[in-house]
Order: structure tokens, then sequence, then C-alpha cells
């Protein structure tokens, strides 16, 4: 991140490099977060619910329509858990991020995502929100909270027309 103090005592230019250095910062901080998004959705489509662990921190939390799990060890169970009977081959799309706060090296991102998945009988779709707050601090950004909120997971044979059961 860069860092050229706040500006006082630096004149008008000075000041106006400060201001521009904190925007580049913000903005960084943003596109880390983003990159996080981006390779949880990668991991997805490959079915690694292992791989999963290094982008949450140690101590994270996880929550999923009313169950939380926390700490990075539980999460990785969690997410093999929920992958591991379904074999289809799926792929999975972020949409709609929004920057909801940048608070010195944490940010707050809110998402939908969508998701399409070909199995060996028939084939499914599914959509819902992200409500993220990840750390960029270190060498690589980490959730700190992930809360997942499906609203539709179906077939393609039976539509998504009737009654919207994330939980079907």
């Amino acid at each position: 991140m860069t860092s050229i103090g706040d500006g006082r005592g630096l004149g008008v230019v000075g000041q106006e490099l400060a201001r521009l250095a904190a925007r580049l910062d913000t903005w960084e901080a943003v596109e880390l977060a983003r990159g996080l998004t981006h390779d949880y959705a990668l991991i997805l489509d490959e079915g690694g619910g292992q791989q999963l662990g290094g982008l949450f921190a140690v101590d994270a939390e996880l929550t999923v329509l009313d169950e939380t799990v926390r700490g990075r060890e539980d999460i990785v169970a969690f997410f093999t858990r929920a992958l591991s009977p379904d074999p289809s081959s799926r792929r999975h799309f972020i949409t709609n991020n929004k920057v909801l706060e940048v608070t010195g090296d944490r940010v707050r991102l809110s998402s939908y995502f969508l998701y399409t998945a070909q199995g060996t009988t028939s084939s499914g779709i599914g959509w819902g929100r992200y409500d993220d707050t990840i750390d960029v601090s270190g060498q690589r950004a980490v959730f700190l909270r992930r809360r997942i909120e499906p609203c539709v997971r179906t077939d393609l044979a039976r539509g998504w027309a009737g009654a919207l059961d994330p939980s079907d």
C-alpha cells in the first residue's frame, strides 16, 4: 500500500498527493478482496473443499442459512461435506459486487452468485447472495467472515417458477 503521510505541511500539491495515495490504497484493497472472491469461485468449480481452507483466516466465520461454522478447520470440513456428494461439473459466477465499506485493512463486499451444474442425469441451477468481510493486510487476502444466503437450488426439469426453497 502507498504511504506518504497525511499531507499536512506539504502544501496544496502534497495534500492532493496524500489524498490520491489514500484513494489508491482503497482501490488496491478492494481489488485484493475481489480477487479473493474470484479465487473462491475457481476452487468451487474444481470441487476443492480442502483447497478453500487457504482462503479463510484461521479464526474465520462462515454462515450458511442458520448454520455458523467457526475456524478454518471446521470451515474446510463443512465445504468438504457439502461438496463431496455432488460429482457434477459446475461453474460458479459472482456478480454485482458492491463495496459496502473499506476500513483500514478490511473490506466488506456484497455480491450475488449463480451456479450451474451438469450431472450425469440432470442439470442444476441456483443462486443467492454473499456478504463478506475480507482481511487484505497479509500477502494474500482472506475471508474473516462469509455469509452465504442461498435463494434457489433446483434442477432444470423442475425449474424455478414454483416455491423458492434453497434447502431443497
